[in-house]
């Protein structure tokens, strides 16, 4: 299930240019929002204050209303779903991650 992760992963760092980097052993991985890829400029810096998270602060409000809970840390978004989840559930899962990146692309330059 990892490996496919990966694959839905790539074609989700296609579609939004706020994703910078993602890092992936098995089922855990970690999605690292970037507001330009070119100069890895984080979306939220390392130790932000709370007005420096606003951005992540709404995708992470994005994704819980869409019924996604996960661990989030400045601009690293950790996507660890259980150890039994389907293709489809992963899926499922890309489906809610793009919806809530779609506010991060915004403002991406």
């Amino acid at each position: 299930m990892g490996v496919y992760t990966d694959t839905c992963m790539k074609k989700l760092i296609d579609k939004h240019p706020c994703i910078g980097d993602w890092r992936n052993i098995g089922m855990s991985g970690c999605l690292e929002l970037v507001k330009n890829r070119d100069t890895k400029e984080p979306m939220a810096p390392f130790n932000a204050t709370p007005s420096e998270m606003s951005i992540i602060n709404k995708v992470v409000g994005e994704l819980r209303v869409l019924g996604m809970f996960n661990y989030t840390r400045w601009n690293y978004i950790f996507v660890a779903p259980p150890l039994i989840v389907n293709e489809e559930e992963i899926g499922e899962g890309m489906d809610i991650i793009s919806k809530a990146l779609l506010m991060a692309d915004e403002y991406c330059y």
